[in-house]
């Protein structure tokens, strides 16, 4: 059981940190995602 503590502390940390910064972020995701795919261009090698 101890073994499971430190992970699932770390990983609620993680994902509080996630939705924190996901909420003050100045745009969406869904917002950039669609603007990224649109300026995408091939890549030239």
């Amino acid at each position: 059981m101890k073994k499971l503590v430190l992970p699932l502390i770390t990983l609620l940390a993680v994902s509080a940190y996630t939705v924190y910064v996901m909420l003050h972020a100045e745009q969406s995701l869904l917002q950039v995602g669609p603007h990224l795919m649109s300026r995408a261009t091939p890549l030239r090698w």
